[in-house]
Protein backbone atom coordinates (compact mmCIF):
# COMPACT_ATOMS: atom_id res chain seq x y z
CA UNK A 1 0.00 0.00 0.00
CA UNK A 2 1.04 3.12 -0.58
CA UNK A 3 -0.06 6.60 1.21
CA UNK A 4 -0.82 9.78 -0.60
CA UNK A 5 -0.41 13.22 0.42
CA UNK A 6 -3.85 13.18 1.81
CA UNK A 7 -3.27 10.10 4.14
CA UNK A 8 -4.79 8.32 2.24
CA UNK A 9 -4.13 4.50 0.85
CA UNK A 10 -3.77 3.24 -2.24
CA UNK A 11 -2.95 0.19 -3.55
CA UNK A 12 -0.18 0.23 -6.24
CA UNK A 13 -1.83 -1.35 -9.14
CA UNK A 14 -4.42 2.05 -8.42
CA UNK A 15 -2.19 4.25 -8.49
CA UNK A 16 -2.98 7.76 -10.34
CA UNK A 17 -1.50 7.87 -13.55
CA UNK A 18 0.23 10.99 -14.98
CA UNK A 19 -2.09 14.03 -16.32
CA UNK A 20 -2.88 13.65 -19.67
CA UNK A 21 -1.57 16.28 -21.82
CA UNK A 22 -3.85 19.09 -22.25
CA UNK A 23 -4.37 18.56 -26.29
CA UNK A 24 -6.02 15.20 -25.45
CA UNK A 25 -7.94 16.45 -23.04
CA UNK A 26 -9.75 18.78 -24.98
CA UNK A 27 -10.32 16.32 -27.31
CA UNK A 28 -12.23 14.62 -24.61
CA UNK A 29 -14.64 17.23 -24.19
CA UNK A 30 -18.53 17.93 -24.97
CA UNK A 31 -18.88 20.70 -27.85
CA UNK A 32 -20.54 22.77 -25.35
CA UNK A 33 -17.72 22.42 -22.72
CA UNK A 34 -14.99 23.35 -25.99
CA UNK A 35 -17.16 26.07 -26.48
CA UNK A 36 -16.85 27.37 -22.79
CA UNK A 37 -12.83 26.76 -22.37
CA UNK A 38 -12.42 28.44 -25.95
CA UNK A 39 -14.38 31.46 -24.48
CA UNK A 40 -12.13 31.39 -21.33
CA UNK A 41 -8.80 31.52 -23.06
CA UNK A 42 -10.21 34.72 -24.77
CA UNK A 43 -10.61 36.23 -21.77
CA UNK A 44 -7.41 35.38 -20.60
CA UNK A 45 -6.14 36.80 -23.46
CA UNK A 46 -7.83 39.54 -23.42
CA UNK A 47 -6.75 40.14 -19.35
CA UNK A 48 -2.77 39.29 -19.93
CA UNK A 49 -2.84 41.94 -23.31
CA UNK A 50 -4.44 44.40 -20.48
CA UNK A 51 -1.50 44.00 -18.09
CA UNK A 52 1.32 44.03 -20.41
CA UNK A 53 -0.06 47.29 -21.91
CA UNK A 54 -0.31 48.53 -18.69
CA UNK A 55 3.51 47.21 -17.55
CA UNK A 56 4.81 48.73 -21.32
CA UNK A 57 3.35 52.60 -20.02
CA UNK A 58 4.47 51.68 -16.67
CA UNK A 59 7.98 50.99 -17.88
CA UNK A 60 8.23 54.41 -20.23
CA UNK A 61 6.70 56.58 -17.10
CA UNK A 62 9.83 55.06 -15.09
CA UNK A 63 12.19 55.84 -17.33
CA UNK A 64 10.54 59.42 -18.20
CA UNK A 65 10.71 60.17 -14.36
CA UNK A 66 14.29 58.64 -13.89
CA UNK A 67 15.77 61.20 -16.69
CA UNK A 68 13.91 64.17 -15.01
CA UNK A 69 15.47 62.74 -11.53
CA UNK A 70 18.71 62.93 -13.21
CA UNK A 71 18.12 66.26 -14.83
CA UNK A 72 16.88 67.23 -10.91
CA UNK A 73 20.56 66.48 -9.41
CA UNK A 74 22.20 68.37 -12.01
CA UNK A 75 20.24 71.07 -11.00
CA UNK A 76 20.66 70.95 -7.76
CA UNK A 77 24.61 70.39 -7.90
CA UNK A 78 24.14 73.80 -9.77
CA UNK A 79 22.11 75.40 -7.37
CA UNK A 80 24.26 74.20 -4.53
CA UNK A 81 26.96 75.80 -6.13
CA UNK A 82 26.07 79.50 -7.49
CA UNK A 83 24.49 79.49 -3.95
CA UNK A 84 27.56 78.90 -1.96
CA UNK A 85 29.33 81.03 -4.20
CA UNK A 86 26.36 83.61 -3.75
CA UNK A 87 26.23 83.53 -0.28
CA UNK A 88 30.56 84.01 0.21
CA UNK A 89 29.92 87.16 -1.96
CA UNK A 90 27.42 88.30 -0.04
CA UNK A 91 28.97 87.97 3.18
CA UNK A 92 32.13 89.13 1.81
CA UNK A 93 30.12 92.39 1.32
CA UNK A 94 28.54 92.84 5.04
CA UNK A 95 29.84 94.11 7.66
CA UNK A 96 31.68 91.69 10.43
CA UNK A 97 28.33 93.13 13.05
CA UNK A 98 25.80 92.35 10.13
CA UNK A 99 27.26 88.66 8.95
CA UNK A 100 27.13 87.98 12.73
CA UNK A 101 23.81 88.60 12.85
CA UNK A 102 23.09 86.91 9.52
CA UNK A 103 24.53 84.03 11.35
CA UNK A 104 22.64 84.11 14.28
CA UNK A 105 19.80 84.56 12.34
CA UNK A 106 19.84 81.69 10.75
CA UNK A 107 20.67 82.82 6.82
CA UNK A 108 20.60 79.05 4.76
CA UNK A 109 24.35 78.19 4.06
CA UNK A 110 24.56 76.18 0.77
CA UNK A 111 27.46 73.54 0.56
CA UNK A 112 28.54 69.98 -0.97
CA UNK A 113 27.98 68.24 2.41
CA UNK A 114 23.93 68.23 3.02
Amino acid sequence: MLTTDTGNSVHPSRRPSSPAPLHVLLTRLSPEEAAFFSKLDGELDKVEAFYLAREKEMQARAKVLREQLEELKGHRLLVQVCGFTQDLVSRADMSDDRRRKAVNRGVPRYGFFQ
